[in-house]
């Protein structure tokens, strides 16, 4: 998941600086399928404290790359939104207690 989540910054950055001129340009480049490319661009709109519970390995069992990248519907584009959605307030706030106990 973690290497899923670094392409897709790698990609959106290609894109929005122009070393590429499109997702399909892109997807050739990469040799992969354009709706694969799609579905992992989507992952650069994770929220920083998703993004962080996944480089931790904390984040909740149920979210999985599988998961990021089949979701029917978008992404939510809101940070609280997204953590609502994957149940990540919960996984921080329980870090949080563990590590304030020792």
């Amino acid at each position: 998941m973690l290497k899923a989540v670094a392409r897709a910054h790698r990609w959106f950055d290609d894109l929005v600086t122009g070393r590429v001129k499109s997702m399909v340009e892109l997807a050739a480049r990469e040799q992969v399928d354009d709706r694969y490319m799609s579905r992992v661009l989507r992952l650069a709109a994770l929220s920083p404290e998703i993004v962080e519970s996944i480089v931790e390995g904390r984040q909740p069992p149920a979210l999985s790359l599988q998961t990021l990248l089949t979701r029917r519907g978008n992404l939510p584009l809101d940070r609280a939104a997204q953590q609502r959605a994957f149940g990540i307030r919960e996984v921080v706030a329980a870090s949080v207690a563990a590590s304030s106990t020792v």
